[in-house]
Order: C-alpha cells, then sequence, then structure tokens
C-alpha cells in the first residue's frame, strides 16, 4: 500500500469513528500511557498518535489535556469504588470471604493502573476526585463488622480496610521498585497482609 493510500485508509477511519468510541479509546489509551510512563506521558499529542486520531478530534471530545487526564483519574478512581463495592457484597454474603479479602483489594489496585491514578490525584492536590471511595470503604468495614453505620477509632474492621488500603496502594505505585532494591519476591506485601488478617481477625455480629 502506497504512503498516500494508507493516509487515505486512517483519515477515514478517522472519520469514521463515533464520538463515544473516539472518548473510550482515548481513555484507554491514556491509561495505558499512565502506567508506561507516568501523568507526564498523558499527553493530547500521545493520546492522538497512540488511536491514531487527530489532536483537533480530541480536543473537540475532552476540551484540553487536563479535561482529558481529569477525566481520565475520575474513572479510574470510580471503577476503583466500585470494585470495593463488589468485595463488600462478597463479605456480606460469604462469612470465608474475608480470608481473601487481601487478595481482592491488591487486585484492585494492581488493575486498570488504580494505584498510579489514586497516587496523580493526590499529589495534584485534588482530593475531590477520591470521593466516590468514601462510601465504599465504609461500606466494606460495614460488611466486616455488619454493623452499618458504626463508627469510632476502635472499630476492627475500618482499622482493617485502611491496613489494606493504604498496602494495596503502596505495593502498587512504590511496590515493584522497592521489590527489585530488596530482591524479594512478588506477592510479599499481599503475604504479610494475609498473615496479618490471619493474627487479627474481624469478628462479624
Amino acid at each position: 500500500m502506497s504512503h498516500w493510500a494508507d493516509r487515505t485508509v486512517r483519515l477515514e477511519r478517522r472519520r469514521r469513528r463515533p464520538g463515544a468510541q473516539l472518548r473510550r479509546e482515548a481513555l484507554d489509551a491514556a491509561r495505558w500511557l499512565l502506567v508506561q510512563g507516568g501523568p507526564g506521558a498523558v499527553t493530547i499529542a500521545n493520546v492522538a498518535e497512540r488511536i491514531d486520531a487527530s489532536r483537533t478530534a480530541l480536543l473537540y471530545h475532552f476540551g484540553s489535556a487536563a479535561t482529558l487526564q481529569s477525566t481520565l483519574t475520575r474513572t479510574i478512581i470510580t471503577e476503583l469504588a466500585m470494585g470495593f463495592g463488589r468485595t463488600a457484597s462478597g463479605v456480606r454474603s460469604d462469612a470465608e470471604a474475608q480470608s481473601s479479602l487481601p487478595a481482592h483489594i491488591f487486585d484492585l489496585f494492581d488493575e486498570a493502573a488504580a494505584g498510579q491514578a489514586a497516587a496523580w490525584t493526590v499529589l495534584a492536590g485534588d482530593g475531590a476526585q477520591l470521593e466516590p471511595l468514601r462510601e465504599a470503604v465504609r461500606a466494606l468495614a460495614a460488611a466486616l463488622d455488619g454493623e452499618v453505620g458504626r463508627t469510632g477509632a476502635d472499630r476492627p474492621s475500618a482499622q482493617l480496610v485502611y491496613l489494606l488500603t493504604i498496602g494495596a496502594f503502596g505495593d502498587a505505585v512504590i511496590g515493584p521498585y522497592l521489590r527489585e532494591m530488596l530482591n524479594l519476591p512478588t506477592g510479599t506485601m499481599r503475604a504479610q497482609m494475609a498473615r496479618i488478617l490471619s493474627e487479627l481477625p474481624v469478628t462479624r455480629s
């Protein structure tokens, strides 16, 4: 295929893509760029190149790079909150689910760039983006102790959710680097959290 024929095919593809599809592909590309290159890689130019779209088209649908980036982090944080919600539902329906809690929470942060998105949001000073997590983590703690609405620093379930979430977040963001420095295998933090959980059981009422 000649250069001009190939360019015609690419331009035709651009014209045929519906707006919803373009937005979806752009967010998928932005997520990939975040994982591979960090926040600095999530630019209109890089996303456009990855999905073979024009910068003009992306700016039309997102308005600016900042809007694209905030849409990405909001989408990922919302997915993370939904994952916590599913975990809470699993705990409520299965008394044995507590034993697999570390794996579930670590998976949530390892998948779909949730750890990177949460770190980016916090470092950008945009804590409001984390708001979808509020009810999700509370629901998980409530599911563990079976007392919806119970509050206080003495709640073992709240402390457990806090410990696991902080551990999973840190492991997703800096864990790979620390494991390489210390020559530790993948899954070290998961194993430690599972051990702690076995020693500090949450009693459901």
